[in-house]
C-alpha cells in the first residue's frame, strides 16, 4: 500500500475563512461537512480524498516556510502544481526542476 497524506491543517483567523475557501475552490477543492464536534471552528475542504482543514483560531501560530503542494493536472493548465501556505502573494518557483506556482492563501496575523 502506498502511503499518502490524507489532510493538512492550517491555522487561520475567523475573518480569513471565506477568502481561504475561495482560494482552495480555485484548486478544485470543495467544502465537506466536518464532524459535529469540530464544525464550529474547523472547515474541511476535499478533492479526490485529500483534504485541507482550516482551523479558525483567534490567535494563530507563525508559520514561516511550511506549505502544502497540490498537483493540479492538465485540467488546470500550466504550471502543474500549486503550493499553498498561509501568507499573501504569488510567485513561480523551480525548486525541484518541476514548474510550480506558489500561492499564499492567507498571512498569519492579518
Amino acid at each position: 500500500m502506498r502511503a499518502v497524506i490524507q489532510h493538512v491543517s492550517f491555522e487561520i483567523k475567523p475573518h480569513q475563512l471565506d477568502a481561504c475557501i475561495e482560494f482552495y475552490e480555485l484548486l478544485g477543492f470543495r467544502r465537506v461537512t466536518a464532524p459535529k464536534k469540530l464544525a464550529h471552528y474547523v472547515a474541511w475542504l476535499e478533492r479526490d480524498g485529500h483534504q485541507f482543514h482550516l482551523l479558525q483560531l483567534p490567535e494563530t501560530s507563525h508559520m514561516n516556510a511550511g506549505h502544502a503542494a497540490v498537483p493540479l493536472g492538465d485540467d488546470y493548465g500550466s504550471p502543474r502544481h500549486a503550493c499553498a501556505r498561509p501568507a499573501t502573494g504569488s510567485t513561480i518557483t523551480r525548486n525541484t526542476g518541476a514548474r510550480r506556482a506558489r500561492s499564499r492563501a492567507t498571512r498569519p496575523g492579518t
